[in-house]
This record gives C-alpha cells, structure tokens and sequence, in this order.
C-alpha cells in the first residue's frame, strides 16, 4: 500500500494540474497574511501518509515542485540525510529559489536507526537561527504532548511551551493553528508582526547616503569633527591638519551631525560629547581610575549624542539615560554594562518590528586593561536595523569609516550598550575637510 502511495505521489505531475485545484485545505482562511508568513500546509495535507510511512519508503521520495491554491509561492518537497537522520523539507519560494531557511518553511526529522519522529522545525523568518522547534514529550510522537522552543537568531527565546497535542497530530496543520494553540505562552506579536517597509524608508536613505560618503572618512587616532566642521583631535581640541579624519567615536558623531544639523541648526559639541557621568554610573573601584583609564568614555559619549536629541523634543526633561535600550521582554539589561554581545542581533530585530525607524548607537564593552582589569567601553559604532517588503530583517553597520557587518562587531567584545535615536530625512553627511 505504502510503495502505491510513493508511486502515485509521484506521478502528479503527470497525472493531474497544480495542487491549486485541489480541495484539500483551505489555506487562504488562515490569516496567515496578517503574521507574514508563507504557508505550505496543502502540500503536508497530501503528504500525511507519506511523513509517517517507514523509513524505506520515505527515502525513495523524489523532489517534487508544486503549486497551492490562493497563494503566489510554490513548495518544493524533498528528502535529506545525515549518518543518523532523515528528513523530510518542505520549502516554500522565495525570490525564484526554495531556500532552505525561507519563512514558513517546515522540516520533519525522523531517526534513521528507529524511523521515529525527533523534532520538527518551522522557520518564522528568514533567517537559519530563527525558528520553533517542536518535540514529543517523554510519552512519544504518536501518543504524547508536544513541548515547543522558539529560537531568534540562535538565542532560545521561549523554553518548552506546550502545544497540547502529539507531534504526528500536527505535521499536517498551518503556522496559524500553531501560532494559536500557544498564543497564551508566547508573544508572537513581539516576534512576527505585520510589518511596513515605508516606516524603515529614512533608516535606509541614511544607509545609502552614507556608503558613498565612506571613502573620504580616514582612521585617524582621536579625530572627530567639531561643532563648526573642523577636524580636531578630541582630547585637545587642537586641528588635525592634512590627512585628516576620524576615530570610532568621532566616526560616530559625523554620522550624528548629519541627523542633528538640519533640526539645530549645528553640530554637536564636542566638549559636551565628552562630559563624564560618575553619578550615573561606575563604582568606587571604577572611579578611582576614572582619568586614568576613561573606562566609561565609550558610554557617555554614546549617551551624550542621544541626550542632545532627545533635548530638542518639545515638552521634555530627558535625563542622560532616558534614550538608553533597557526593558525588553527576553533579555535582561545590565546597569551600565547593556546586554550580551550574541544577544544584539536577536535584540536589533526585536527593535526594528517594535520600534520602526530608530537607528542606534553601540558602545562595546569587554575586560581591558592590566593592575587591574577592568571593564570598559572600548568601542562606538553605528548601526540601522531596516525590515524589508519581504519580512527579512537586515541591519546595517557603520563601524569606524567602512561598513561593517554585524558578525564583526559581536566579536569586538563581551556586552553592547544600545541607545536609541529617530532616523530623518534630509539626511546629509558633512564634507571632511582637510586643512594644512
């Protein structure tokens, strides 16, 4: 019966017009729209028999390409193997090629030895380290409860949600029954979001306006631009002549003056820039090195542009941590320090679908330093986290004059500290100008 089965799935192409003709599942009266995400739950309708078949028949699968009734993606279908697994993809299009980590897309892993049910995976965005896996119980696929796990960007962000149901009962059911069976334990609404590419438009002209502006941008130990367009050096305040151009930190505030001028009317301060916060931050043990070793230079200067922006908003009193990223649903802030260095990614996409059109300012924080080792702020950049029409999350990474990537500046240290600033149009990068 099974090899009949394999045998006429097979043949569809064949035998039959696409499966948008098939009366199988009503795809389309799902909602899926209003979650942005590609469904493929016709497809597994007519696959059921095949997904639980023993371990032969499976594997004689052939890939197979088919369309589904009221949506504008295709699926392909296809089985994989490892040393100790197989698994059965079901991959939806995108952009002409079935990606393996496409939105929607689900992946059934079976044990090669026992042919038994291990875990399955759906992705919820675009990316390899953002998914649900979803795993039987200690009571089995067939008879058991299912657990869930929710991944974003390869932090696990949700643990052991229970979905209610055995794990076979659900290979053939669409995101949306999923997204409903835990809507009570998890915030999908933090997660996957309708998403409006115009509210990303401003974040993204300031990218496209700043990368060919990059080339006259030169490392230049303690360089930074003051508030009347001189390039000085920042502890001196003395010019820096011909060469000129910026540190980190002055790299930084080039990309903040370009913000700031056409609402002030000037650029930032330098001096202002560089007022220290004690009373805001630090230790005794800190303090005590606080001219010495600077350890918190990094944070200030950070937490001073933003406080210059949030001064020119009408009918507030910001104080010097009021643009800080703190209260979020998943990561735990650390005073002064910010939050794990793995966990920004996952952080900055959170922030894009909760906050629109806010770029921010990283200041990197890691141990440094001898007799003795303390933590410091070591590091500024500017990041623009962006979400396109297609739901997939891009973040992109000015890092002391050259375009970064969000891999490099992780590794920079142990923590990143995020303060946050309206992008706006109009956006205009001030000409470096080299002085003899």
């Amino acid at each position: 019966m099974i090899r009949s089965i394999v045998v006429f799935f097979l043949a569809l192409p064949a035998l039959c017009p696409p499966l948008a003709s098939w009366d199988i599942l009503h795809c389309d009266a799902y909602g899926l729209e209003d979650l942005d995400i590609r469904e493929n739950a016709e497809v597994r309708g007519l696959y059921k028999d095949i997904m639980v078949a023993p371990t032969l028949e499976v594997l004689k699968l052939a890939r197979q390409v088919f369309s589904q009734r009221g949506q504008d993606h295709r699926v392909r279908v296809e089985v994989q193997t490892t040393k100790d697994a197989f698994y059965i993809l079901f991959l939806n299009e995108e952009g002409g090629a079935f990606p393996p980590y496409a939105r929607g897309n689900w992946i059934v892993k079976r044990d090669l030895a026992t042919g038994g049910f291990v875990q399955i995976k759906i992705f919820f965005h675009s990316d390899p380290g953002s998914f649900v896996r979803i795993f039987p119980d200690r009571d089995g696929a067939a008879q058991g409860r299912c657990l869930m796990d929710v991944y974003l960007f390869n932090r696990r962000i949700q643990r052991e949600a229970p979905l209610g149901s055995s794990l076979v009962s659900l290979l053939t059911l669409s995101f949306a029954d999923i997204v409903e069976a835990t809507r009570a334990t998890v915030n999908w609404r933090n997660l996957i979001p309708a998403v409006d590419p115009a509210a990303y438009k401003d974040v993204r002209a300031m990218a496209a306006a700043i990368r060919p502006m990059l080339p006259q941008a030169r490392e230049v130990a303690d360089g930074a631009m003051d508030k009347n367009g001189r390039m000085v050096f920042i502890d001196s305040l003395r010019p820096q002549g011909a060469n000129a151009g910026f540190n980190c930190s002055g790299f930084v505030k080039w990309i903040a003056d370009a913000l700031y001028a056409p609402l002030a009317g000037e650029y930032l301060d330098i001096g202002e820039l560089k007022t220290k916060h004690p009373g805001s931050r630090g230790s005794s043990i800190s303090l005590r090195y606080e001219k010495e070793r600077d350890p918190f230079f990094g944070l200030d200067w950070s937490r001073n542009i933003a406080l210059a922006f949030a001064r020119l908003e009408p009918g507030k009193t910001p104080d010097i941590e009021s643009s800080d990223v703190r209260d979020l649903p998943y990561w735990k802030y650390i005073e002064d320090i910010g939050f794990p260095s793995a966990d920004i990614p996952a952080i900055l996409y959170y922030l894009a679908l909760r906050e629109p059109g806010n770029v921010y300012i990283a200041s990197v924080n890691r141990e440094f330093g001898e007799n003795p080792v303390l933590r410091q702020h070591i590091h500024v950049a500017f990041l623009l986290p962006a979400i396109d029409a297609e739901g997939r999350f891009s973040c992109t990474v000015m890092d002391t004059t050259v375009e970064s990537s969000m891999k490099q500046l992780v590794r920079r240290g142990d923590f990143i500290h995020l303060v946050r600033i309206k992008a706006s149009a109009g956006f205009e990068l001030p000409l470096v100008k080299n002085e003899p």
